[in-house]
């Protein structure tokens, strides 16, 4: 895939960070609140944006709607243990699978089938990380 010029990159960065503000604050989606796209965000990042600053920024600002969330806003801190140390870990995984992929996307259906098998198994090594971690680092279960 060939890289996207700058005003598109930033226009992007907008989009990826705005998805994150409004989905963000509730983890599933209900009649009134959008299931969380970070998920969606870091791996079309990583697709897209491809540089690490980006990356940084966005986690950077989920940490800060998590702690914003969790402080002013009333959610449940139920998810906010030792583990969430690794989170960027899982968000890495998304965002690097895509950018390590990213050159060898083309404008066909083939390739776009392709996109959709990378996404599916960056997506299962982040839910690994994260949910694995949660169970054996976050001290809520006493047998993971």
């Amino acid at each position: 895939m060939k890289s996207v010029s700058r005003p598109v990159s930033m226009a992007l960065f907008a989009l990826f960070a705005s998805l994150m503000l409004a989905t963000r604050f509730h983890h599933f989606g209900t009649a009134l609140n959008l299931p969380d796209a970070s998920m969606a965000v870091f791996f079309l990042g990583g697709l897209y944006l491809r540089r690490p600053v980006p990356f940084a920024v966005l986690l950077a600002l989920a940490i800060a709607i998590d702690w914003i969330s969790i402080a002013l806003a009333g959610v449940s801190d139920f998810c906010v243990t030792p583990a969430y140390a690794f989170l960027p870990l899982a968000y890495a995984a998304l965002w690097y699978g895509a950018r390590a992929y990213a050159p060898h996307v083309r404008e066909t259906p083939m390739s776009m089938g392709l996109v959709l098998i990378v996404a599916l198994l960056c997506a299962s090594l982040s839910f690994v990380i994260s949910n694995g971690a949660f169970y054996w680092f976050g001290g809520r279960y006493a047998t993971p």
